[in-house]
């Protein structure tokens, strides 16, 4: 008889009890020592922790035969299989990697169109929907912006405190245009100033 055979580690052999839980239930698997390495070997290929691939074996097989009366012997032949079978093994798992990457690409894709076509409707302040799209929601003419401004019109809003002038009343034509009528005034009183800003 071939020594290959009868040179094997008795501990490779030996039988060896799990305990594990399928879809909640507790149960347990007794498998010689070899088939559980073999077994940790193909999940970590697939990716998945052993417990966990165990249940997606199960649960595929139920589905496609119905109950398993032994199951134990059916993960015993899904060794030899993978043994047998490991270049088609490592072939399927790169179709399944590519297949799963481009959907990831195609999903990424379709999300970034519906942000863009969301973003296409979307104005600040102007009654145009076309105008400043694409960035800021907008607001109603009576909402007011940070800071005591309206988002609509860029003026004060009564009752903040940018919104009452000396008289109680909001400077007409905004606060831009206040500060520039206070600049210009204060270039009339002080002529030299307007040296400056004509270089």
């Amino acid at each position: 008889m071939c020594r290959l055979f009868l040179s094997q580690d008795p501990a490779t052999y030996a039988a060896e009890t799990r305990a594990l839980r399928l879809h909640g239930h507790a149960t347990s698997l007794r498998l010689e020592a070899a088939f559980w390495d073999i077994l940790e070997e193909i999940a970590a290929r697939e990716g998945l922790p052993l417990v966990r691939f165990i249940a997606v074996l199960h649960d595929e097989i139920v589905e496609r035969l119905g109950e398993v009366p032994n199951f134990a012997s059916f993960l015993r032949v899904t060794c030899l299989h993978y043994l047998r079978h490991q270049d088609l093994h490592a072939a399927q798992i790169a179709a399944r990697a590519e297949v799963n990457t481009e959907n990831r690409e195609k999903m990424i894709a379709e999300l970034l169109a519906k942000h863009r076509g969301v973003g296409a409707g979307i104005s600040f302040g102007g009654d145009n929907p076309g105008q400043n799209s694409g960035h800021f929601p907008r607001f109603p003419a009576s909402a007011a912006g940070c800071g005591g401004f309206s988002a609509r019109s860029g003026q004060p809003v009564a009752g903040s405190p940018l919104g009452a002038g000396a008289s109680g009343a909001a400077p007409a034509g905004g606060p831009l245009r206040h500060q520039a009528q206070q600049l210009q005034r204060g270039e009339a009183e002080h002529p030299e100033h307007q040296v400056a800003h004509d270089l």
